[in-house]
This record gives structure tokens, sequence and C-alpha cells, in this order.
């Protein structure tokens, strides 16, 4: 009798260590398959030009060659450039599209002020250059949800000048914005709309959000932040789900957080000599930036 109980005890004891040991072998693998590496770059703005200042347009396409490579050498589930991919002419297009097509890995464009640098009859076809269906999008890599914005949606570069948009864009800004730059841009009230329908669809599912867009919200004072960036932050602020909001455009570089939120402008590839591009890993805890060249490495905790 007493052997028969050590038995039961010693076979309770095992399937319950085994059971424990399962459900930390599936938390381990979620875990790793809530991970997501990312490769980043921001304004390539190749042109066969001459440079201008620190802007050498002809080597950003030798430089987009050392990204290409060093991503696909790397374990890589997307790439994304953010915005800005030719500086003017849609010829130069035929160069870096090309150059793309080596990479490994799925890409995804944000649309840049830049990009629209090509004859109004060739304006609205920018989009679909770039591989894009939409202006502006979201999806999912994993367990991670990245929402895609257009800031040319209200625009004075973006749209061929006998366009509705284009009359409804030198409205807005001649009323609302004419103190700031111009070769910024807004989201329109209808792709805001859409953007607090996505933030509030992810923060029901408690979802990790990633915000991509070419032009900052912040910091303040850069000169290249959104016409609109306040009603943007104000926004933004309401949401726990929005981990970060990663741009380019301000070639320099740039970095603030805000109620927890990491927002990150990263260096223009076309800019210096020296190269400029970042792998990101993004896990629960915190957002690891891997950068080269001029591009700097850190750490951001996310917030709970």
């Amino acid at each position: 009798m007493i052997h028969t109980k050590s038995f039961i005890f010693t076979l309770i004891l095992t399937v319950l260590l085994l059971g424990c040991t399962r459900e930390s072998a599936i938390q381990t693998a979620d875990k790793v398959n809530s991970i997501v590496h990312l490769g980043v770059m921001a304004d390539c703005q190749y042109a066969d030009q001459p440079d201008r200042g620190k802007r050498l347009y002809r080597r950003s396409v030798l430089k987009l060659d050392s990204a290409v490579n060093e991503f696909n050498a790397s374990n890589l589930d997307h790439v994304i450039h953010l915005g800005d991919f030719i500086d003017t002419g849609p010829e130069n297009y035929d160069i870096v599209l090309q150059k793309q097509q080596n990479l490994k890995i799925p890409m995804t464009h944000v649309l840049g002020n830049h990009d629209f640098s090509v004859p109004d009859s060739l304006k609205h076809k920018v989009p679909s250059y770039l591989g894009l269906l939409k202006r502006y999008f979201s999806f999912y890599i994993k367990s991670w949800k990245f929402i895609v914005l257009d800031g040319n949606d209200v625009s004075l570069h973006a749209w061929s000048k006998n366009s509705p948009k284009y009359i409804e864009s030198k409205n807005i800004f001649e009323k609302l914005y004419s103190d700031q730059p111009d070769y910024n841009g807004a989201l329109g009230k209808t792709q805001l709309v859409w953007l607090k329908h996505e933030l509030e669809k992810s923060e029901l599912k408690n979802e990790h959000v990633i915000i991509l867009c070419h032009f900052p919200v912040l910091p303040e004072g850069s000169h290249h932040q959104l016409w609109n960036w306040k009603e943007i932050v104000t926004l933004l602020n309401n949401y726990q789900c929005v981990k970060a909001w990663l741009n380019g455009h301000n070639h320099a570089g740039g970095y603030d957080k805000r109620n927890g939120i990491h927002y990150v402008t990263f260096k223009g590839m076309v800019d210096s000599s020296e190269n400029s591009f970042a792998k990101l890993i993004l896990s629960d805890e915190v957002i690891k930036i891997i950068g080269w060249g001029r591009e700097k490495s850190r750490a951001l905790i996310l917030k709970k």
C-alpha cells in the first residue's frame, strides 16, 4: 500500500512538472515569436546630380548597396525606408528601385516630400513607384502593429497644381500654417479619423503599435515637424498601445519622449560620406537600436 501511494504521488508530481515545463516552453516560444527584427533607413535621397553641401547625392546608391548587403546578412523580418528615396527626378527611381531588388527581405516605403519631386503629371504615380497600394495603411509583423502615415496628405508639393487636393492644401496652409515651413505637410481630417480608429482597435486588443511617418512631430523647434503636430501628439497621448513614432526628414536626427512614447528621428543617409542606417530589435520590454555609421545605438525602454 505504501509503495502504491508513493508511486501515485511520484506520478502526479511528474505530470505537474511536465505541465509546468510545457507551459514554460510555450511562454518562451511566444516571447520569441513576438520579437521583431527590422532594418531601418531614412532619406536615401539619391539623385544623379552634383553634391550640395553635406548632401552627397550620387554616393547614396553605394550606401544603399551597403545597407542592403548588411540587411541580407542579418536575420530580419522586414525593412522600412522612412521617406525620400530620391531627391528629385523620376529617372532616379530606376536606379534605387533596381538596387532594392537585391534585398531578400520584404520592404515597406513611407512617402517623403522629395519622393514627389517629379513633374506634376507623374505625382499621382509616386505611391505605385514605391510599391504602395495606399498612401496610409497598417500592417502586422508577428504581434506588432505598424501604422504608416502620409505626411504629404495636406501638402504644397505632393499634388499637381491643378488638382482639388492642391487647392485644398493651399487654402489650409494659408489659413492655418503660413508661419511654418512650406516644405513640410500635415495629416488631413480623413486620415486623422482613420488613425484614431486604428488606435482604438489596438487599444482594445492591448497591441504594441509603432507609427511610421516621414515627418517628425517631436522634438519641438526643429522646423521639420508636421504642421498639425500638436493635434497629433495630443491624440497619441490617449493611447497606451503606442510605443514609438519613427521618422526621417530631419537629416541631423533627433529624439524625444512624451507620455512614455519614444519619438525617434533617424539620420539621413544622403548626408556625409559616412553611411547611416540601423537594425531594430523589438521586444515586449525594449526597442534596441543597433546603429551603423552616423546612426547611434541605444535602448528604448517601453511603457507598460
